[in-house]
């Protein structure tokens, strides 16, 4: 967790701002990725970093997994061979994780569209 002291030195510059929206898109993203097939955390993370072109990453991959997991939204699809060769444990997505995914993109949609109209209602 950071102070308050660097969290008060990141306001204003951005930083704090790309930081929250990766913290709360992370849940969605993630859910996204699961619905198409199932992964391992670094595969994931891998997609990730490449459909964003590397603008788009994530730190605490495995603590967001394993909270989407307690919360019934993905499950432990069991240890498999990875495309790198290794074996790693995937990830699948859950119907109550496909109805929380409906959810968050809803959310997410409303939302975006409410923060382009505020800031083109103007011009």
């Amino acid at each position: 967790m950071q102070s308050s002291e660097n969290a008060a030195a990141k306001s204003g510059t951005g930083v704090s701002m790309i930081e929250s929206l990766k913290k709360g898109t992370s849940e969605m993203l993630v859910l996204s990725l699961l619905s198409e097939r199932e992964m391992a955390i670094p595969q994931v993370n891998a997609a990730m970093d490449a459909r964003s072109k590397g603008r788009y990453t994530i730190s605490g991959s495995y603590a967001l997994f394993y909270r989407l997991e307690r919360f019934g939204y993905i499950r432990d699809s069991g240890r498999k061979i990875a495309e790198d060769g290794r074996r790693r444990q995937f990830y699948s997505i859950t119907d109550a994780g496909r109805d929380y995914l409906s959810l968050l993109s809803q959310q997410y949609k409303d939302l975006s569209k409410a923060i382009h109209s505020i800031m083109t209602s103007s011009k």
